[in-house]
C-alpha cells in the first residue's frame, strides 16, 4: 500500500526544501527529493516523468517497456505498474 503525501503527520521544516540543505543531510521533503532526482536523471539522459495523483507523487521510468513508479513519499520504493494500479 502506498501512503499519502498529505496524509502524513509530519511537518517538514524549511531546510527540506532548500537544495544545499538537502544535499547536505540527504534528506528532505519528498518533491524537493523527486525534483533533484530528476534533474539528475536528465543529465544523464534518462527519461523519468512525474506523476501526481491526489497527494500521491511519483516518478516514472520505463525501460523495455515496462514502467516502474518511485514512490516519492514512501522513501523511493519502486513499484510496477501491476502494484500502482
Amino acid at each position: 500500500m502506498v501512503n499519502s503525501c498529505e496524509s502524513s503527520q509530519k511537518k517538514w521544516p524549511l531546510s527540506s526544501i532548500l537544495l544545499h540543505e538537502v544535499l547536505e543531510k540527504r534528506v528532505g521533503h519528498p518533491l524537493t527529493i523527486g525534483l533533484l532526482f530528476h534533474s539528475l536523471s536528465q543529465f544523464i539522459r534518462v527519461s523519468v516523468h512525474f506523476v501526481s495523483l491526489r497527494g500521491f507523487n511519483f516518478l516514472k521510468y520505463v525501460h523495455e517497456g515496462n514502467a516502474f513508479y518511485m514512490d516519492l513519499c514512501n522513501r523511493g520504493h519502486f513499484l510496477q505498474t501491476h502494484e500502482f494500479l
